[in-house]
């Protein structure tokens, strides 16, 4: 599963070794930059070092962070909610 996630570890996660951060439009890939930045201070690590040198601990908790977190919405009737066009 780590292949899925980390495209190439000789890349830094700054330069993109992290697949899911270097897909999408203009404005998520900013998102992601800010991401990074802020996980970086946090954790702390240097997100231009290597991703194969980083210490075990900082790739699982970057692996972590780069795994899409799927959330699910009853449909509104389900929730109890009327539809707005649905005659009283």
């Amino acid at each position: 599963m780590p292949e899925l996630i980390v495209a190439d570890p000789e890349k830094s996660v700054r330069e993109g070794a992290i697949k899911p951060w270097r897909i999408g439009g203009k404005n998520l890939i900013i998102k992601h930059n800010a991401m990074v930045k802020q996980l970086a201070e946090q954790l702390p690590f240097d997100p231009d070092v290597p991703w194969k040198k980083l210490p075990e601990e900082t790739r699982r908790s970057c692996a972590r962070c780069a795994r899409p977190a799927v959330r699910l919405q009853a449909p509104a009737d389900a929730r109890g909610e009327d539809d707005a066009l649905s005659p009283g």
